[in-house]
């Protein structure tokens, strides 16, 4: 992968993390929640996989917020200067 999507990749799963610790969800009720396992959560906080629209959804309901909340438009921004380009263009 390279390291612009790796960048976003752990720029969005460090917010979904920071969503799910502000909506109350351990790691295993989300991921329970989700129907997911533990592991396949983690994976997504920490950026190590590209997670799909539909589970990205899914997930934002959970926590009560939009897929919005999981971008940080200024690192995306960024790095969308500096050549990666990206399919699409606050706090929970």
């Amino acid at each position: 992968m390279r390291s612009r999507e790796n960048a976003v990749l752990k720029n969005i799963g460090n917010s979904m993390r920071k969503c799910r610790e502000e909506s109350g969800y351990t790691l295993s009720q989300a991921a329970k929640e989700l129907g997911i396992a533990d592991r396949t959560l983690a994976d997504y906080e920490r950026g190590e996989h590209a997670v799909r629209i539909d589970q990205t959804i899914k997930i934002a309901e959970l926590y009560n917020t939009t897929v919005r909340n999981f971008i940080d438009f200024n690192t995306a921004r960024g790095l969308a200067r500096r050549g990666f380009k990206a399919k699409n263009e606050d706090e929970c």
